[in-house]
């Protein structure tokens, strides 16, 4: 019963960032002017991104907890104990490390990008 538990915590995360996922896609400009023009869509990104960030720190601690793994020191650490442990790769853990750190539109596009491909293969 504890394993349909855990299985539907992470299902339920992941289906919590892919919502994100597509109403930030949804959304999302197309190009660089229009995102710093238009203050609406910039904000509804920007908290969007957070949310997205946020949904994914919580994946990695509950697979963190699940496997027992090292305990992270902070949220950028658990990125690094995933690629550690071949979870995720050292490209993904650092894009997410900078997504938490700093909001950046281009690293909101790839970290959207790398996630999508990642969970939909």
């Amino acid at each position: 019963m504890k394993s349909n538990i855990k299985e539907n915590l992470n299902e339920d995360k992941i289906i919590q960032i892919q919502g994100y996922l597509d109403e930030l896609e949804s959304i999302f400009p197309f190009d660089f002017e229009e995102y710093k023009r238009d203050f609406k869509i910039r904000a509804i990104s920007e908290r969007l991104f957070e949310k997205i960030v946020e949904a994914v720190v919580d994946l990695a601690f509950i697979i963190i907890k699940e496997r027992k793994l090292k305990i992270p020191e902070d949220d950028e650490s658990s990125f690094f104990i995933l690629k550690e442990n071949n979870i995720i790769s050292l490209v993904l853990a650092k894009k997410l490390k900078d997504a938490k750190i700093d909001f950046d539109l281009d690293v909101c596009k790839k970290v959207v990008l790398a996630l999508k491909k990642k969970w939909q293969a």
